[in-house]
């Protein structure tokens, strides 16, 4: 199958998105398990308590600890700044020994969130996921030392892309929303460390009222071609595409518009996508090739194709 198109070099942005394989691969068992077993109506149906129902001892504790987790160097006060309007609270924070207390930390937008706490020895810390649900607002995490002074070391964070803050008024909660920062800490955590996050963070484990059917489902004739640069903006471009996971090979061809000349071939590399909870078009093959040594302000045409 091969598309043909013109081009003249535009730019966007792509963004990649972070799972830590040991829920990625959990929820993917427990998902194969209600493909296999539930109808439609079941996995629409489906609810937290019926979900726990499902799991093995080993699923429900990575659900509890895998998720985040990190060493310290001294005793510590863990705090889980809970939304307060999630409607179901994780099951793992009671199960695992939280307390909530009276402690409130405020945001910006007035929403508050309530504060659970547990003692952890030196060593390993581990915490669970936001939910099963696809609450907007992820949990925050404080640390601060059990004495109540001194400054914790935290090592071995995961994930580790988003650093540790200071637990204060003006604090930055998330990185997808920057200008949304804390305004009310009590003093009783004032000055521990503030583990952000990004709220779409909370989607690895959404299983609730999560799956979806698409109208428009892959096909082995490429589509949802787009282009953007991983290189050079002024002699390169970069077109990705989508087919059906029966198609393993892809290319580009390309010339200057026009020209009669023959078309230069680049092959492609494919990635297979697998949208988990899109039930009619779960695995797709994601093509990507980089056209090289082209003339700036040149109008170029290609398409793209494969041979299988």
């Amino acid at each position: 199958m091969t598309i043909r198109f013109t081009l003249i070099l535009t730019m966007f942005m792509c963004v990649s998105a972070y799972a830590d394989d040991t829920i990625k691969e959990t929820v993917g068992a427990l998902l194969d398990r209600m493909y296999a077993t539930m109808t439609t109506a079941e996995q629409d149906a489906i609810g937290h308590d019926d979900i726990l129902g499902m799991l093995t001892p080993d699923e429900r504790e990575a659900f509890a600890t895998a998720y985040w987790q990190f060493d310290v160097d001294q005793p510590v006060i863990v705090s889980v700044l809970r939304e307060e309007r999630q409607g179901v609270v994780p099951f793992w924070l009671e199960e695992r020994g939280f307390v909530k207390t009276d402690l409130i930390v405020a945001n910006m937008m007035k929403w508050t969130y309530e504060v659970w706490q547990k003692e952890f020895p030196a060593g390993h810390v581990g915490l669970g996921i936001n939910g099963f649900d696809n609450h907007g607002l992820h949990y925050l995490v404080g640390v601060g030392p059990a004495s109540g002074t001194g400054e914790v070391e935290i090592a071995n964070l995961m994930p580790a892309k988003y650093g540790p803050v200071t637990l204060e008024p003006g604090a930055t909660c998330y990185h997808d929303w920057s200008e949304l920062t804390l305004t009310d800490v009590p003093e009783e955590i004032l000055g521990h460390t503030l583990l952000t996050t990004i709220r779409g963070r909370g989607r690895e484990a959404h299983l609730v009222r999560a799956f979806r059917e698409t109208p428009f489902p892959s096909r082995q004739k490429p589509d949802q071609i787009v282009l953007t640069w991983s290189e050079d903006p002024k002699t390169t471009q970069t077109v990705q595409w989508r087919t059906s996971p029966e198609v393993e090979d892809g290319y580009v061809r390309y010339r200057e518009y026009g020209s009669g000349e023959d078309f230069l071939e680049v092959a492609a590399s494919m990635k297979p996508m697998d949208d988990r909870v899109l039930r009619n078009d779960r695995i797709v093959s994601r093509f990507t090739a980089t056209m090289r040594d082209l003339e700036p302000n040149t109008k170029y045409e290609y398409y793209v194709g494969s041979r299988n």
